[in-house]
């Protein structure tokens, strides 16, 4: 049923949402919500993949491999000079 539903994420996981709830102890309400967050997630992602893919663009300009932890943005600097005359 759940792959009818292409919902196969949950279907993978659901042992481990399982064990999540009963850990936590969630409402039935709160298990619901966070099942359903996950698979949403898990959509989206799968559909920016996807478009990803699709878009056929070299691996240079793709932004989201790119690190820039590490660089601290550059503050703009301006220089001001005195015009001689």
């Amino acid at each position: 049923m759940l792959k009818y539903l292409r919902l196969g994420n949950l279907l993978v996981h659901w042992e481990d949402y399982l064990k999540l709830a009963a850990d936590k102890n969630f409402s039935h309400a709160r298990w619901l919500t966070h099942v359903l967050e996950q698979e949403y997630q898990r959509k989206r992602e799968n559909a920016r993949q996807l478009r990803l893919k699709h878009a056929h663009l070299p691996e240079i300009l793709v932004i989201d491999r790119s690190d820039y932890s590490s660089r601290a943005p550059a503050a703009p600097t301006i220089k001001w000079q005195a015009r001689s005359a």
